[in-house]
């Protein structure tokens, strides 16, 4: 039997998925890929160094999701002081990044361009008009898309057919929308076939490394 289409990033148990993990607010589920870190909301009670960090799970795939949120009410330099801490935990483990956005796509792709990061990071849950879009993927990051592209009305219906291939993935995030309809959709945004959706996101998979994970159930 052939896997469903692959959702990045879930907050549901679903298969062929990585779910989200907020370290310090909950521990890692059994037998499916997880990505694990400090979300920016949580960043005023946590730190890296008093949550306990997946390190020798090989179902921990990614890191995330963190990143910095300028509706969150934890100040915006702690929000930073974490974020960056989280970097440096993904290039020593070698594991892309998933990251929550709100308001902070220019700092996030400024860090992007710093030496001091290679591994890839994933914007995810990307909804967002003017000139974000081209700001991130200038600066060499990806884009994941969800749910709010069903609605022709969005921002993100509208950014997705602007992506190039292999560039963006899709995910259903904390939705109860499955992941076919996204790919269905998106296939109807980007006037292409499912399969080129598939082909597309495989692309994508490669180059953030989130392509041959080990099975989640070994």
């Amino acid at each position: 039997m052939s896997l469903p289409p692959f959702d990045c990033h879930t907050h549901r148990l679903r298969p062929n998925a990585i779910h989200n993990v907020r370290l310090g607010v909950a521990g890692p589920p059994s037998k499916v890929w997880y990505c694990a870190g400090i979300h920016p909301w949580d960043s005023g009670r946590y730190t890296v160094q008093n949550v306990q960090w997946p390190i020798n799970d090989h179902q921990w795939v990614a890191l995330g999701e963190c990143g910095l949120d300028r509706m969150c009410p934890v100040p915006y330099e702690r929000q930073q002081t974490v974020f960056i801490e989280q970097l440096a935990i993904s290039e020593q483990f070698s594991l892309p990044v998933f990251i929550h956005c709100v308001r902070a796509f220019h700092e996030v792709a400024l860090l992007r361009r710093s030496d001091s990061y290679t591994l890839p990071w994933i914007v995810h849950g990307f909804n967002k008009g003017g000139n974000a879009l081209q700001t991130l993927l200038d600066a060499g990051l990806y884009v994941s898309f969800g749910s709010a592209i069903l609605d022709p009305a969005t921002p993100a219906a509208w950014a997705l057919p602007q992506v190039p291939e292999g560039s963006f993935l899709l995910e259903t995030d904390e939705s109860d929308v499955s992941i076919d309809a996204i790919y269905a959709t998106a296939a109807v945004l980007r006037r292409c076939t499912v399969a080129d959706i598939h082909r597309s996101i495989d692309i994508a998979r490669q180059n953030t490394r989130l392509s041959g994970l080990a099975s989640p159930t070994a």
